[in-house]
């Protein structure tokens, strides 16, 4: 893009330039950059960011995916985004301590973006992870 005005223009062109519109969900913290670029191509996937969570943001338009601070999330969060048929991500910058309490269960949630190894229920490692089912961009 050549200013900041048309960045989503040039992200959007440029899913389409390296052939990533299927292979990739374009995440932001900004609704309005994300309903843009769904509005310039629908078979765009978007995630929407998010530090924190409150109210019924589920049915949210132009938005397929949330990627949420851990903390924020619970099972019934969880069950309110896959009955709209969306996903959910949760993140965390520190990663878990063994034995940390969570309001969701980790198998309902697909992947936990993390910068260290995540101690899954039984003792089980995983590894971290920067991506996403599909690559992030």
């Amino acid at each position: 893009a050549d200013t900041d005005q048309n960045y989503v223009q040039g992200i959007v062109d440029l899913l389409h330039e390296y052939d990533f519109v299927d292979q990739c969900m374009l995440g932001s913290q900004s609704v309005a950059a994300l309903r843009e670029a769904k509005e310039l191509d629908p078979d765009i996937s978007t995630l929407y960011i998010m530090t924190m969570a409150f109210g019924d943001f589920a049915g949210m338009q132009g938005i397929d995916g949330f990627s949420i601070k851990h903390t924020y999330i619970s099972n019934n969060m969880v069950s309110r985004i896959h009955a709209k048929g969306k996903k959910i991500y949760a993140w965390t910058t520190q990663g878990l301590r063994k034995g940390a309490f969570l309001k969701f269960d980790l198998r309902r949630v697909p992947l936990f973006v993390s910068k260290a190894p995540v101690t899954l229920p039984g003792g089980k490692m995983k590894p971290a992870s920067f991506f996403f089912p599909k690559k992030v961009v």
